[in-house]
């Protein structure tokens, strides 16, 4: 074995010394599971105007940097790529599980004493990096987040706890270009385009959940990126109906089911992040299941049942030269 292969060996266990800075006022701690990879993560007041969100990152240093960029211009030799504006959101996973196989079976060959431990997280460092959204991935993996907060590269990573609020993450991305990188890459899976011509961008990820981007300088502090992580496992309308959460009473929520079985017209309006489309997602399974169903949203949101006939439609605006839009 080489020197260069003997010190990578040396120095690839991400997790050997890497801690989390001690802090006495500890409000909680967890951890959150990406595949293989697992991640302790710990909620901490160190008497800043906000507490602190601290996840123990993968600790790549640059021996090991320089042999993932390696990997990275084999996979791409042998992965054949597909345009990722056609990939639905299974196909995409599918390419990210093929991905994720690839690196393991090169970091193998290369790290044949590392643990399995330090291949996996190896690896899903590489995917994250090449078909997804680095390091934010990791905080996307958190069922306990329901909001994540690129300001610019200048500013940490912020996300939104269910039960704490905003938080000043540990991770920040390194420099405006990487911030551009990532909108441009979700653009194009949802076959639009975010430029200094068009620098605002409304889609969805491959796991639904919404994001929102913009470029500088209509955001004068630096590109920006807003993700709303949606919950994995929807509401119901038992959930609204719930005391404990007191979001609609049983009366009203039966009314609403006669209106819908009896086709009577409805809308839903409210403010932001009031819970409008949490509410139609708890109505739709009211919806009789031999009506046909067709949606049309600027960006999707609704999550319908699988036993509904559903044909969920998104309107796209149109290119520079003005072609291609369409609006409902």
């Amino acid at each position: 074995m080489t020197d260069s292969k003997k010190k990578v060996n040396e120095q690839v266990d991400v997790n050997k010394n890497e801690t989390i800075a001690d802090n006495t006022n500890v409000l909680e701690s967890y951890e959150i599971a990406l595949g293989e990879t697992k991640l302790p993560v710990r909620i901490i007041d160190i008497e800043d105007y906000v507490s602190h969100y601290q996840i123990l990152l993968p600790d790549v240093d640059f021996v090991t940097r320089a042999l993932l960029d390696e990997t990275k211009r084999d996979l791409v030799s042998e992965i054949q790529f597909e345009s990722l504006s056609l990939l639905t959101p299974d196909k995409f996973k599918e390419m990210k599980i093929k991905f994720l196989t690839k690196a393991k079976e090169k970091l193998k060959r290369v790290l044949s004493k590392e643990s399995e431990n330090s291949i996996a997280m190896l690896s899903r460092v590489l995917v994250n990096e090449m078909v997804g959204l680095g390091d934010i991935e990791y905080l996307l993996a958190d069922s306990m987040l329901e909001e994540i907060v690129v300001n610019s590269s200048k500013d940490v990573v912020w996300a939104y706890h269910k039960r704490y609020g905003w938080l000043k993450t540990n991770i920040q991305i390194s420099d405006e270009e990487m911030i551009r990188n990532y909108s441009s890459r979700v653009a194009r899976e949802v076959g639009r385009e975010i430029t200094h011509m068009n620098p605002l961008l409304d889609a969805h990820l491959a796991t639904g959940d919404r994001i929102n981007a913009t470029l500088f300088p209509i955001s004068t502090s630096g590109n920006t990126i807003t993700i709303r992580r949606f919950s994995r496992t929807p509401w119901t309308m038992v959930h609204m109906i719930d005391p404990a959460f007191g979001t609609i009473s049983e009366e009203a929520a039966a009314f609403l089911w006669l209106a819908i079985e009896y086709e009577m017209s409805m809308l839903v309006s409210g403010g932001t992040a009031s819970g409008k489309t949490s509410m139609l997602n708890a109505l739709m399974p009211f919806m009789p299941a031999n009506q046909r169903i067709i949606s049309i949203e600027d960006t999707r949101e609704l999550n319908l049942p699988d036993f509904l006939h559903w044909v969920p439609l998104t309107t796209r605006p149109p290119n520079p030269r003005g072609e291609g839009g369409f609006q409902c």
